[in-house]
């Protein structure tokens, strides 16, 4: 779908929600957050996957309900509540640093990412008066996002990956960002709807069986979501794995972010293009990849792995940002949280499978990319198969 001539969004709500975004999501702790479990907790890389999978698991099983909260009660009160659940996850961290330390505080964190996912794009996409202008204000903000990212990558350097500094900086800036969410307007078009969990879920599962584009839209985003989520959690370990210290890895995690949010900031001005050539681009990318672990050569799997978090990261907004202009009626943050729900489940599978395929290996590189390439395979396959039924993008 391409979006022309879209309006610039009232300034006044980008600004709040741009200083909102940046300070909630620069935390040190999510540079790093795998060799924090293995380097800070101590733990082996088979109970880090378990960690990782949890995470997911967790946020899997929130998802449907928090959308539905974010649906019922507001979806700038849910986004509140996820600075409130994560700042509740650190305390626990720093007192109990073992694997049940650890799962308790993942329990937190899993409920904050499931109250942020969803919430933010339909407030965002409800609250503009001009839905045009949705895909700009959404490639920003995830932009935005990054150099918050890259932010965090820089504290954890500066940081020398001190954990337990790393842990408190992620304190103070989640408090920030808790400040800076209240100074958002209120939500105009969503007082508290008079609608029942069994109507919001009804209304969802008609809107995604009973209309084709909504459909081919929601498994395009669920599957997007599971390649971002899988390679997110995986590419620090990767980074690891190549050889790279705690240092190296938080200075790649800033650069890459920091590129991305300069590719992310302009995607509007190329939109029509990346769309059209977004399967080809990805698959050539993964074939460089598959070229790259064979070589054996780490700076090239580094950039390839590189490059392509980069490319994912560009289709799932794509996809992402589809989804939102596909949905109608009042449960919008509750299909994007199924969305989630499916994507980020099939993400989890595939982080414990790394896990278990990694256990009596401490490389986790090639399970990585063998299992990143099946999500991509599947996702390029259901694009050819859709082409022909529904027509071109």
């Amino acid at each position: 779908m391409e979006i022309k001539d879209a309006k610039q969004p009232t300034t006044s709500l980008v600004g709040k929600i741009y200083f909102s975004e940046f300070f909630s999501e620069s935390l040190a702790v999510y540079a790093l957050i795998p060799l924090l479990f293995e380097q800070y907790g101590g733990q082996s890389a088979e109970r880090v996957g378990i960690l990782l999978a949890s995470w997911q698991i967790l946020i899997v099983l929130f998802e449907i309900p928090t959308g539905i909260v974010a649906d019922k009660y507001g979806r700038k009160a849910s986004m509140q509540l996820a600075r409130i659940a994560r700042l509740l996850c650190f305390p626990l961290w720093l007192a109990f640093p073992s694997f049940t330390g650890l799962l308790a505080g993942i329990v937190f964190l899993a409920l904050g990412d499931a109250l942020s996912s969803g919430s933010l794009e339909a407030y965002s996409y409800d609250e503009l008066e001009d839905k045009t202008a949705y895909n700009k204000l959404r490639q920003q903000t995830v932009a935005i996002h990054l150099a918050a990212f890259s932010a965090a990558g820089i504290y954890a350097f500066a940081l020398n990956a001190d954990f337990k500094l790393i842990i408190i900086a992620s304190m103070i800036s989640t408090s920030i960002g808790l400040f800076f969410s209240s100074m958002l307007p209120n939500d105009r078009h969503h007082h508290k709807q008079a609608v029942t969990i069994k109507t919001l879920l009804k209304d969802a599962k008609e809107q995604i069986a009973g209309h084709p584009v909504t459909l081919k839209r929601f498994v395009q985003a669920s599957l997007m979501m599971t390649l971002l989520v899988f390679f997110i959690e995986q590419i620090t370990l990767f980074y690891s794995d190549a050889g790279q210290s705690a240092k190296s890895v938080s200075a790649l995690m800033a650069v890459g972010n920091l590129l991305t949010f300069g590719l992310l900031w302009i995607l509007h001005s190329i939109e029509e293009w990346t769309r059209r050539y977004q399967s080809q681009i990805l698959a050539l990318c993964f074939i460089l990849f598959g070229g790259a672990m064979a070589s054996g050569l780490v700076w090239v799997q580094i950039g390839a792995i590189f490059l392509s978090v980069r490319l994912i990261r560009v289709a799932f907004l794509h996809t992402t940002n589809d989804l939102q202009h596909a949905v109608a009626g009042s449960a919008r943050a509750t299909i994007s949280s199924l969305s989630s729900f499916v994507g980020k489940l099939s993400a989890s599978a595939g982080i414990f499978l790394v896990g278990y395929l990694s256990r009596t290996s401490s490389d986790s590189r090639l399970p990585i990319y063998v299992i990143g390439t099946g999500f991509l395979t599947v996702f390029i396959c259901l694009e050819l198969f859709w082409r022909p039924q529904h027509g071109k993008r």
